[in-house]
């Protein structure tokens, strides 16, 4: 059935509709912004923490700009209630806008983009809304559900045209209309776009006559449930109406996002924000500079913001503030500092600085390493009520910092009862489980844990058996683990365990065992993804084990294809496997670099590498900077052949592959440019490598420690594995070049050279 004959039955409507391509077109829209991903928050905070609790923390522009709203597994974020049960049908949609003055035809519209859940659904809902030209035909309070249905759709022309056209007839639209343009444009760092729009909708808050919606987006949900509760006023003589500060802070927040931050900065000095869009900055304004700030370890900023803030009289800080001053701290590793301001906070002599839970997340690892664990327990009690996700989330980041002492007490203070509303699950006893098995002599603690993780009647799991696996010591132990895993406690291995097992098996130097495992996946009816080739590929690569003849001694198909080849040979016969089969995945970019990888460590022949070499170039993937690093070390020591080919043919390679953005076409080309820097060094050529690092920096790519490593290990091959050192003009020069200078770097203390900034 054609979009015509679907349009709520009206048949003297028609619509001629073009290519998809046309309606992207005309529509403006911004394909990077799918129905599958609400435009409701934008930021993620990064961190174990974080990460585990799946919020943002309230740090964020986005903590009053619109109610919470439940994520919702397919379709639009075009959403009117809080959760699933308050989502409009199709008959309570119809209702609203036949409330405001509409048709029934945008209603259908507006349902079939409310509830897109593939992009082709959201160009055509969004073509049958420019068909019917709701502008000229819809009242004002159906184009302001336009606005904010088209925004959150990413049908952002669409979006701003109608809104546009509501300013241009006198009417500025409720935030809760026009915040959504702002947090898609965010997204889509359409910085330009932004300043227009808002500097349309401050202008039209300020002119006679102009009748402006005056509901405030920061009030409690239950405003959003009847979207008829409209109050306007009208501007009048001498008089104003204010735009929502959200809308200022959201330009602020994507200001930060590109590390604009004079820009934003001067939005918080006196009159800046007034002046041009009729506002004043609150709190928000200011954390959201100080959280992007902290988050880039951008000390400068932080305080120049604080000063800032100290200067407003009317505005009080809240814990956010303190949290980011907290954060820039700890990411700095200034523990000092950060522990003087842990230590005001704990004073609690400010009832509105009361810690949350990101204070004492950034807190734990500060003060456990200080020794002060009875603050760390201080802290978490202050919490109250305390749930899973939580203590999992400070749990992690205690053990990932290797403070397993202070994660230990936390931990048994939970077992014990004293986080009543918390109750023991599998999860808390894996990470604990897993900080035990990496550090020296805790194994038997991890055993241990595990057979009271069984008498409290938690079973264990597939991630806890993957802790195990990865901490083996030995391949006896290994398959004693996955088989008592297996029998005793009746764990079912996952495609995750299985991937595990065989990296484990690379890692104990077993590649032969590692094919067997691959090939039990299939009977076992695990789909073996190019995840799981690429890790037998990398259990294969690796240098001692490229070396090696493959002894499989079993029948299965891949184990009986490599029986008897070298590492280097099994890989080239996987990756033929791959590419001859239509029921195996296809190699992907990583796959031709762990094959190069192979070959490189065996010292296959440069021919079988620029064979390898034309069929990924063919494959799509000749310009990935990894593979052709992994290629150019196939000339071993033979730099000249290495530069030649480089100039002709692998450099080209490289400065075309489309990577995306600068930065990942810089980080690619680098890649490359460190196979050559290897194949200096074990040429001996210093001079060469100089001369590419030169070039490195002519081209904006910064020579780090990295491409010094890259000279020192071909360096130490061409020595046999000899120690080596960085003698010579050359390479002392190399040496200046590569090592960026940090005053908290304990290598560089005894350096007795003079260092000249400039």
């Amino acid at each position: 059935m054609s979009i015509v004959s679907t349009l709520l039955g009206l048949c003297s409507l028609s619509i001629n509709v073009a290519s998809t391509a046309s309606f992207t077109h005309s529509l403006g829209i911004q394909l990077r912004v799918t129905p599958r991903a609400p435009l409701s928050v934008f930021y993620r905070r990064s961190g174990s923490f974080d990460q585990a609790i799946g919020k943002d923390g309230g740090n964020e522009v986005q903590q009053q700009q619109q109610p919470r709203r439940k994520k919702h597994k397919t379709g639009s974020s075009y959403k009117y209630g809080t959760n699933k049960s308050q989502r409009l049908d199709l008959k309570s949609l119809r209702l609203r806008v036949i409330d405001y003055g509409g048709t029934t035809a945008v209603a259908n519209a507006l349902f079939k983009l409310q509830n897109a859940k593939i992009e082709r659904e959201v160009i055509e809902a969004g073509a049958e809304i420019e068909a019917l030209r709701v502008d000229k035909t819809e009242t004002r309070e159906v184009q302001g559900l336009v606005v904010r249905a088209a925004a959150l759709s990413g049908l952002m022309r669409l979006a701003i045209s109608t809104l546009y056209s509501l300013l241009d007839a006198g009417y500025v639209p409720g935030p809760v209309a026009y915040i959504p343009v702002f947090l898609s444009l965010r997204k889509m760092q359409r910085i330009a776009t932004m300043e227009e729009v808002l500097g349309r909708i401050a202008t039209a808050c300020l002119t006679e006559g102009f009748v402006v919606d005056t509901r405030d987006d920061r009030k409690p949900n239950a405003q959003y449930a009847d979207e008829s509760s409209v109050r306007t006023e009208i501007v009048g003589a001498g008089g104003s109406t204010k735009m929502s500060i959200v809308a200022v802070n959201t330009y602020i927040a994507s200001l930060c996002d590109i590390r604009n931050f004079d820009s934003a900065i001067n939005l918080l000095r006196p009159g800046g924000m007034s002046d041009r869009f009729g506002v004043d900055p609150d709190i928000c304004s200011y954390n959201t500079i100080l959280t992007a700030a902290a988050k880039a370890r951008n000390n400068y900023v932080v305080n120049k913001v604080m000063d800032l803030l100290k200067e407003r009289d009317n505005i009080e800080i809240d814990i956010v503030t303190i949290n980011s001053q907290l954060r820039v701290r700890v990411l700095s590793q200034n523990h000092e500092e950060a522990i003087i301001l842990i230590d005001e906070i704990l004073e609690g002599k400010n009832e509105a600085l009361k810690p949350d839970k990101y204070t004492v997340d950034l807190a734990l690892v500060p003060l456990a390493r200080e020794g002060r664990l009875e603050k760390v327990v201080e802290l978490i009690d202050g919490l109250g009520k305390l749930d899973a996700k939580t203590l999992s989330a400070f749990l992690t980041r205690l053990v990932d910092s290797c403070e397993i002492e202070a994660a230990e007490m936390i931990f048994n203070k939970f077992l014990n009862g004293d986080f009543p509303y918390c109750q023991p699950m599998a999860r808390h006893f894996n990470i604990m489980i897993d900080g035990f098995s990496t550090i020296e002599n805790r194994g038997t603690d991890a055993a241990s844990l595990l057979r009271r993780m069984v008498r409290q009647g938690i079973s264990p799991d597939a991630y806890t058996l993957t802790s195990f696996i990865k901490n083996s010591s030995t391949v006896t132990e290994l398959k004693h683990i996955w088989v008592q895993a297996q029998e005793r406690y009746g764990v079912k291995p996952t495609f995750i365990n299985y991937v595990a097992y065989i990296t484990s098996l690379g890692r104990l130097l077993d590649p032969s065992q590692a094919c067997i495992v691959f090939d039990e996946m299939e009977e076992k009816k695990i789909y073996r993804s190019v995840v799981a080739w690429n890790a037998l590929l990398g259990t294969i690569s690796q240098p001692e084990n490229s070396l090696q003849t493959l002894e499989t001694g079993s029948d299965g198909v891949l184990a009986s294809e490599v029986n008897g080849l070298s590492g280097s040979d099994a890989s080239k016969k996987i990756l033929q496997m791959m590419k001859g089969n239509l029921m195996y995945p296809n190699p992907n970019s990583q796959t031709f670099c762990l094959v190069a990888t192979a070959l490189a460590n065996n010292g296959a022949p440069i021919e079988e590498a620029l064979d390898l070499f034309y069929l990924a170039r063919d494959s799509g993937f000749g310009g990935e900077g990894r593979f052709i690093n992994a290629i150019i070390r196939c000339y071993g020591s033979d730099i000249n052949a290495a530069m030649k080919s480089w100039r002709f043919e692998l450099g080209r390679e490289v400065q075309n592959h489309n990577v995306g953005n600068a930065d990942a076409k810089s980080k690619n080309m680098k890649a490359a440019y460190l196979g050559l820097i290897y194949v200096c060094g074990k040429a001996g050529r210093a001079d060469i490598a100089l001369r590419i690092v030169y070039v490195m920096v002519k081209e904006s790519i910064e020579p780090d420690e990295n491409t010094l490593n890259s000279f020192i290990a071909g360096k130490r091959k061409r020595n046999n594995g000899e120690a080596v050192r960085m003698d010579g003009l050359n390479e002392q020069l190399m040496e200046v070049e590569c090592t960026k200078y940090n005053p908290r770097d304990k290598r560089r203390e005894s350096d007795q050279r003079i260092r000249i900034i400039i």
